[in-house]
């Protein structure tokens, strides 16, 4: 047993110090998750990315004497990125996740008017995703398609949306039309 706690001690490994790393991929997890969210949802860029920043930073005060030993370092802005991306993420996570799974049954088709049509920069998997933009009500929204989907000679795309907990529009379906 002694030689396990010593071997512990030499990695620093403590329950302060996996607390904070499983805290911080969770964060960073969620924050993937909610990205993905994000784009099948109808909602300000503003609204996450500023839920995502002010968490950060407000909880940083609670950390702030312990997350040095943590970090190894003593600069607040890398106790800042930290707390942004780790408690950042999870709260933007708790914020949409049940806006777009705990809406109402309600659903509404609407056909929508292609603006532009691109994709997404190539990812690891060699594919970039094609995307439409088209405006509804106050929102120019890319909606993303899966890698090898055309876009070309399509005008329109027909969404079926449903509103979400907090109000903000789900896509629930999408498909591309003339």
């Amino acid at each position: 047993m002694n030689k396990i706690k010593s071997f512990l001690k030499v990695l620093d490994i403590t329950t302060e110090n996996t607390f904070f790393t499983i805290a911080f991929f969770t964060g960073i997890t969620l924050t993937y998750l909610e990205i993905c969210i994000y784009r099948l949802t109808f909602i300000s860029f503003a609204i996450p990315f500023l839920l995502w920043m002010f968490s950060g930073v407000i909880i940083t005060p609670l950390f702030f004497k312990r997350l040095p030993r943590y970090l190894k370092s003593n600069l607040l802005v890398f106790q800042f990125l930290f707390n942004i991306f780790t408690w950042g993420g999870i709260v933007i996570y708790l914020f949409m996740a049940p806006n777009f799974y705990w809406g109402t049954p309600n659903r509404t088709s609407i056909s929508l008017k292609i603006t532009d049509k691109g994709t997404l920069a190539k990812g690891s998997s060699g594919c970039g995703e094609p995307y439409v933009t088209v405006k509804y009500e106050k929102f120019d929204k890319q909606i993303i398609f899966p890698c090898g989907t055309s876009t070309d000679g399509f005008n329109t795309v027909d969404l079926t949306l449903r509103r979400g907990l907090f109000g903000f529009e789900t896509i629930e379906s999408k498909t591309l039309s003339k």
